[in-house]
């Protein structure tokens, strides 16, 4: 868990997450980002708007378009940026229309492929253990994932 005293950001990233330096394609990554492992040329890049059948993570650190690795949540909890709503407990997937962000994953029609993790909740805002109710993420929230499609 990550104690802090300063606002939440996308990218921050707490004990049980597997951070990995990957190799990464020549274009800027932001912190806080979903990024996808890209098949052809076996480096990560920013996930593109709808893609599926990646290798999913989270950039831990910004990286320039000159750099050619970046730090990454490959496993566990870690912020990331809400494109819209998301249940409490919901798994979410790569946003449709804004690329490195999440959004609900759609049960009925969603491709499995394209999980990025489960929405946890607000960061530091406790859990339901603690007697705090879970509410839905809006758009433009920082919110906590479990990477992974188990969740």
């Amino acid at each position: 868990m990550v104690l802090s005293n300063r606002a939440a950001e996308a990218g921050d990233f707490f004990q049980d997450a597997e951070i990995n330096q990957v190799q990464k394609s020549a274009v800027a990554i932001a912190k806080g980002d979903v990024i996808g492992l890209v098949i052809a040329t076996d480096d990560f890049a920013t996930a593109a708007t709808g893609v599926t059948a990646r290798r999913f993570a989270v950039a831990v650190e910004a990286a320039a378009a000159a750099d050619t690795k970046v730090r990454a949540a490959v496993a566990g909890h870690v912020n990331v940026t809400a494109d819209g709503a998301i249940g409490p407990g919901n798994r979410v997937a790569v946003s449709g229309s804004t690329a490195g962000q999440v959004v609900e994953f759609t049960e009925a029609s969603g491709l499995f492929n394209s999980i990025v993790g489960t929405y946890i909740g607000h960061p530091l805002s406790g859990n339901e253990r603690d007697g705090v109710t879970q509410t839905a993420a809006a758009d433009g929230e920082i919110i906590t994932i479990k990477l992974g499609i188990g969740g």
